[in-house]
């Protein structure tokens, strides 16, 4: 239970990551969601 497999850990950073990214855009400005 202390050690997680690499593809898990690194996915879970990604989605970590991506969540903070689009979060902190969104509530930033909600344009640049929109346009993509």
């Amino acid at each position: 239970m202390s050690h997680y497999p690499d593809r898990l850990v690194a996915s879970a950073a990604a989605l970590i990551t991506v969540a903070i990214f689009v979060a902190f855009t969104g509530t930033a400005d909600p344009a640049i969601t929109r346009r993509s």
